[in-house]
């Protein structure tokens, strides 16, 4: 049997990868700024509910947090840019499929200097549905579409590597999502 080498790890194994890590190895040969870092968990041992974040080398992070009431947030802060405009909120696409999500600002997002926090749902009976956190959880990249104050548009992409694990851990125990 022909032997593989896995991805991101030394040894050698007979395994084969599986198609999500030959498409991440894929994407990361050819976006190399793609994959900075895996996401993580912030706020884990703190009185504040923890956070799953992703942060790129330019400092720029996309965030999933949940308050005290269950409400789930997806937070984008830039960085590099004077601020985000205030009279649009930016926009996801997973994996470059349909529906791109937009957010309709004072309904569902809130703008405020470099920061805009995204209304994805409300966890209940310990079940979320949203179809952004699902896509979040089974998906290789994201890509964040903005307009910064000076009305320049700008993407930023983030991958989704160890997202499903982080996201699980800032949304608590037991909780399942499910897409809508």
């Amino acid at each position: 049997m022909t032997r593989w080498l896995r991805f991101h790890c030394s040894r050698r194994t007979t395994k084969r990868p599986s198609n999500k890590r030959r498409v991440l190895g894929a994407l990361t040969c050819l976006f190399p700024a793609l994959v900075v870092a895996d996401w993580r968990i912030d706020n884990a041992d703190s009185a504040t509910p923890p956070r799953a974040a992703v942060r790129d080398a330019d400092g720029v992070e996309l965030a999933l947090t949940r308050d005290g009431d269950g409400n789930v947030y997806l937070e984008f802060t830039s960085v590099g840019f004077a601020a985000l405009s205030r009279a649009s909120c930016p926009t996801i696409q997973i994996d470059a499929k349909r529906p791109l999500h937009h957010f309709s600002v004072g309904e569902r997002c809130a703008v405020a200097g470099r920061r805009a926090s995204m209304t994805l749902g409300r966890i209940e009976n310990r079940t979320l549905h949203s179809d952004v956190v699902e896509q979040l959880m089974n998906g290789i990249k994201v890509s964040v579409r903005f307009v910064s104050a000076d009305g320049s548009y700008h993407q930023v992409e983030f991958a989704l590597t160890r997202s499903a694990r982080a996201i699980r851990a800032a949304l608590g125990r037991g909780v399942r999502v499910r897409a809508r």
